[in-house]
């Protein structure tokens, strides 16, 4: 083809007149026929991997020739999941790395030791460095994060973990949650140079699967520190970058495999086993990411269930074999039809409302929470059409309730087909999960986190939190997002006369009814390491206290509901009284002056118990509907009055929530603010 113009061949296929033009005469075709050379060349600015799979946990010894820092401590890792290994103080290069960059095959090439350190590593020095300075505590740190962290993100495969052939950006992120978790200082050393370093994602197509991991590990760490100076912009960066990387090698769909790295030592079935569910791991991984963000900053989620087109996440029993034969024992007790179910697929079925009796699939408690993270697209949705039907620039005003009757489905035909299996909401404020003798404790470790995303999301659908809150304040978000209207009180109103403010009432009270059993929990020293991490790594428990603050008080401002408040309560509400007796452990309070005839006036009303009343049972339907009866607030710990929801008594109200702010100044200092901006509608 030199110097000569395309033939009619050419062209007929599809090159065109320009696949021939030269620059000149000794130029090549801008797109050359030789195979060999369509492989992309890596980018200067990063180092290349060893060819060894991109795994983990690959077996195999380190490289004599890499470089140790000195000393004479050794790191060994005694935690319940780590094998105990003697290693030199860690000195993890880049080149080290058991993992390697997804690039095309190519021939074995020995790489001499790095001499001359590249501008990519001074970050890594850093961590190096941090790292080295107390060796102990790293290995300290190391194993918490596998007795604490990794149960409830288990993306490595523990049996198999090696310190010494884990390369230093993911070390350092295991030990950067670890140290947040116990409030110690390594966390804020590592966490500005540990951006700089998983950020370099930007500049790679294929980043080794260590990597990624290290990302999620450090996003999970930024989401649970929203409230610190510029974490949401690196939740949302990094978050970003992961689910655009997980699209874009295929791992979402199930399309990049093992197999796609090369190398020997993928020819073992474990290692190929362990390395694709690690991948699996990280998809759904993704998945809880963007919707914990969602639910707390109010964007609209990037993951949609369709596009995961892989398996149900291993079991743990089966994840935690540590060799091909405990693993093919093990793969026994695992069912077939969940093995093969695609995760998108069996939420179609899941939702689908003409399915009579159980799913056929055996379930976890994993598998529950990835389906209520799964669901959050359309909630947001019907939550967003819910709420912009009170902009001023309707021709028509539209129910506020329509929206949310379209997701029924989402809302209630798979919390159904839940209870069906395990009512895990029963067991968890019964005690059976979370015990202090640990029954079915570890198999439902996520229960309190997947109550609270479930309560929160429908909470979100039901209240118009942009319309509650006046200066438009977001928790642990920017400010200004409140609802571009004039007509503020007149919707206000029109809200408050629905059915939405007790169902949103309702889904609060179960919110902070989880919040009051974390934290009796935690004072308790059995179960202090389980309780902290339920507390901490729960990213949606203080945003959804604060949120539930914000329904209650509101719903008490606007609402009279004993005869103490005035004399036309009951002309207000349009319902008959019927004699009952009020809880027991009602207060009287210090609400205004009129808490004791209140609570006298309440006794000829019917009571709903907010945090104690099934979800089935009639007495709630009757309220939801048609306002029949009294809310009342509290009363889950011992010796807590429980407080009647009504304007007389929103001191007390918001002297509850005060006191459950008492761990975290910047929730309640929101909460002040948002009382403040209450007070001056009055």
């Amino acid at each position: 083809m030199n110097g000569s113009t395309p033939t009619s061949t050419d062209e007929s296929r599809g090159a065109g007149p320009a696949a021939g033009m030269l620059s000149n005469g000794n130029a090549h075709p801008w797109f050359s026929t030789n195979p060999q050379s369509w492989t992309p060349a890596p980018y200067p600015a990063t180092p290349p991997y060893s060819l060894v799979p991109s795994d983990l946990n690959t077996d195999h010894n380190t490289d004599p020739h890499v470089q140790t820092a000195a000393g004479s401590a050794e790191i060994i890792p005694n935690g319940p999941n780590v094998n105990t290994v003697e290693v030199d103080p860690i000195r993890h290069d880049i080149s080290n790395s058991s993992f390697r960059s997804p690039q095309p095959a190519s021939p074995p090439i020995s790489q001499p030791p790095a001499t001359v350190e590249s501008p990519e590593s001074a970050a890594l020095a850093k961590i190096n460095a941090i790292l080295n300075r107390c060796l102990l505590t790293t290995r300290r740190l190391v194993d918490m994060f596998f007795a604490e962290i990794h149960p409830y993100w288990a993306i490595l495969h523990a049996p198999t973990f090696q310190v010494l052939d884990t390369p230093s950006v993911l070390i350092g992120s295991m030990v950067m949650l670890a140290s947040w978790l116990e409030n110690g200082a390594e966390h804020r050393e590592l966490a500005p140079v540990l951006f700089e370093e998983v950020n370099q994602i930007r500049m790679d197509l294929h980043p080794p699967l260590h990597m990624l991991q290290a990302i999620v590990f450090y996003i999970v760490y930024a989401t649970c520190s929203l409230t610190e100076d510029g974490m949401v912009a690196r939740a949302l960066n990094l978050t970003g970058l992961l689910i655009s990387t997980c699209r874009y090698l295929g791992i979402f769909n199930g399309q990049y495999s093992c197999h796609e790295m090369g190398g020997t030592a993928c020819d073992c079935p474990f290692v190929a086993w362990r390395i694709q569910e690690q991948l699996n791991r990280l998809a759904f991984a993704s998945l809880r990411i963007d919707a914990y963000l969602s639910v707390l900053l109010d964007h609209p989620p990037s993951v949609r269930y369709q596009e995961l087109c892989i398996p149900l996440p291993k079991s743990r029993a089966l994840w935690a074999a540590a060799s091909e034969d405990e693993r093919r024992k093990l793969q026994w007790n695992e069912p077939a039809g969940r093995e093969k179910a695609l995760f998108s697929f069996f939420m179609r079925d899941a939702l689908d409302d003409h399915r009579i009796g159980n799913l056929p699939y055996c379930l976890t408690d994993i598998d529950y929470h990835l389906s209520i993270c799964a669901i959050q697209a359309p909630l947001w949705e019907a939550a967003r059409e819910a709420h912009s039907s009170m902009s001023d620039e309707l021709v028509q005003e539209a129910d506020p309730t329509k929206p949310i009757r379209h997701t029924n489905p989402h809302l209630t035909l798979w919390r159904d087909k839940q209870k069906q299996d395990f009512d895990v909401r029963e067991q968890y404020f019964s005690g059976a999960l979370c015990g202090d003798k640990g029954q079915n404790s570890s198999s439902n470790l996520l229960a309190p986190l997947t109550i609270t995303l479930m309560y929160m999301s429908t909470l979100k659908t039901y209240a118009p939190l942009n319309l509650l809150r006046v200066s438009g304040h977001y928790y642990k978000s920017r400010p200004g997002a409140s609802m571009p209207t004039r007509r503020r009180r007149a919707h206000l109103r029109q809200w408050i006369t629905s059915g939405c403010p007790r169902s949103a009432l309702w889904n609060a009270a179960q919110i902070c009814r989880v919040f009051s059993v974390e934290s009796s929990r935690s004072s308790s020293p059995s179960a202090f390491a389980q309780s902290r991490a339920h507390l901490q790594l729960n990213p949606l428990l203080i945003s959804g206290v604060l949120t539930s603050a914000v329904v209650a008080c509101s719903y008490a401002r606007h609402t009279r509901m004993c005869e103490g408040c005035t004399p036309a309560a009951h002309i207000h509400h349009g319902h008959s009284s019927s004699p009952s007796s009020p809880p027991a452990g009602t207060g009287t309070g210090t609400g205004r002056g009129t808490a004791a005839s209140a609570t006298t006036a309440t006794t000829s009303m019917k009571t709903v118990d907010l945090f104690n009343i099934a979800p089935d049972d009639p007495a709630l339907e009757r309220w939801t509907l048609y306002d029949d009866g009294v809310p009342y607030w509290g009363g889950e710990g011992a010796g807590e009055k429980k407080i009647p929801v009504c304007k007389c008594r929103l001191t007390d109200i918001a002297a509850w929530f005060r006191e459950a702010f008492a761990r975290d100044e910047k929730a309640e200092m929101e909460f002040v603010l948002f009382l403040a901006e209450l007070s001056r509608e009055a």
